[in-house]
């Protein structure tokens, strides 16, 4: 589903006057924490839409529709695991490092493309887990929303590498024991 076009959100043409300025977006602790706290109205619904959604777009871009994403919660932990292509070591930062940045953009079968959806996470706890298997190599990624490494920004940390034959990428999120009911029902 092709969710925006780059040029239908225009809504001005001046003629005339100086060369128009562009806006940008400040890269700052207190911004991302604003960002990432305050984008969703319902934080555990967003989690469960987004995290699903992207694991569900990855079966469609491996082709791998006929296989069942896996999604457990237990041990205070949501997993949610595809079987797609993962993300490569060079792209983990690009795609969930970077607000508004997306691969989907112009993907006409995938859902989102705003570069939102895989920061929900955020939206719930400060902390969650990403495993990525691609191309021969596991590597586990700890994504923090405010690191110390990155000056209170938010910071993906690779934590260790290693040789596989698998391909995918799991999403790990702590759940409060309170949520756990919550969290049920959004999934189902």
């Amino acid at each position: 589903m092709l969710v925006t076009d780059e040029q239908s959100h225009i809504t001005h043409a001046v003629i005339g006057g100086g060369q128009t300025m562009d806006f940008g977006i400040s890269n700052n602790a207190e911004f991302f924490q604003i960002l990432s706290s305050s984008l969703y109205s319902d934080q555990i619904l967003a989690v469960v839409r987004e995290v699903l959604c992207n694991a569900w777009d990855a079966h469609i871009e491996a082709n791998k529709t006929d296989v069942p994403i896996t999604v457990s919660l237990a041990d205070g932990q949501l997993v949610v695991r595809d079987y797609g292509l993962g993300i490569p070591h060079d792209l983990i930062q690009p795609i969930y490092g970077v607000y508004g940045q997306s691969t989907k953009r112009l993907d006409g079968k995938a859902t989102g493309g705003f570069g939102l959806g895989c920061k929900a996470p955020f939206a719930y706890k400060d902390h969650f887990e990403v495993i990525s298997w691609n191309q021969g190599i596991k590597t586990i990624y700890a994504m923090s929303r405010s690191s110390s490494e990155a000056n209170g920004k938010p910071g993906i940390t690779p934590i260790v590498s290693m040789p596989t034959e698998e391909s995918g990428l799991q999403v790990k999120i702590a759940v409060d024991f309170i949520d756990k009911g919550k969290f049920i029902t959004k999934i189902k």
